[in-house]
């Protein structure tokens, strides 16, 4: 701990371009009103003054879903899910062991567990492409290219410009080789990947560790 709270004083004498990266604990805040901007540095302000040294290590603030979040006309939602991310485990659990206030309305908090996430290589689950190695796959017809060069396979004249909405393509998942894209909700693969991941965030428990 003592190397941590004197970090300028070793840390330059290796390079003045070295920083030590502090860990985030993320947590989700439920029913906020669409009104709030969270790009905005005031959200963090707002967020703090209305919740008095709970807050003291946020650092940032973003919607859960923004698409859902920023959704306008008749489909606009008027409350959704914020993610605010802590650097301090200590006040993240009292959070997640309490609540949230936010504008006088108190709102329920819960862990952020880990979410599914899927390769835009290989089209697998639990990795990205910057750490894939493994050989290109279409999440589209399962061949040999990237998803989005995934192209009609009609005549230049009646070619389709939108590969997802394109009936000429076959679609064939290139994890199950099922009749539907590697992304499907419906796909075996990623039900299985979807379910291993629920057991670890079910098995890592409501709060975060802390290291004594």
């Amino acid at each position: 701990m003592d190397l941590l709270r004197n970090t300028p004083s070793w840390l330059a004498a290796f390079s003045d371009k070295l920083s030590i990266r502090k860990a985030i604990y993320p947590v989700i805040i439920h029913c906020i009103s669409t009104t709030l901007d969270p790009s905005v540095p005031e959200a963090i302000a707002e967020l703090k003054a209305d919740n008095p040294d709970a807050l003291t290590s946020l650092t940032r603030v973003m919607w859960a879903n923004p698409r859902k979040a920023l959704t306008t006309g008749s489909e606009k939602k008027n409350h959704s899910s914020i993610i605010m991310h802590l650097t301090n485990p200590i006040e993240v659990n009292n959070l997640i062991r309490h609540f949230c206030v936010l504008r006088g309305e108190t709102h329920p908090t819960e862990k952020s567990h880990c979410s599914l996430i899927s390769c835009h290589r290989c089209t697998n689950w639990g990795h990205t492409a910057a750490q894939c190695s493994a050989p290109i796959m279409c999440a589209q017809c399962a061949g040999k290219h990237l998803t989005v060069n995934c192209n009609c396979t009609e005549p230049e004249a009646t070619r389709c410009t939108d590969h997802y909405s394109c009936s000429h393509i076959v679609t064939c998942c290139s994890q199950c080789k099922g009749d539907h894209r590697a992304s499907s909700q419906e796909c075996p693969v990623r039900i299985k990947a979807q379910a291993k991941l629920d057991e670890i965030n079910l098995r890592d428990g409501p709060l975060f560790l802390i290291n004594v």
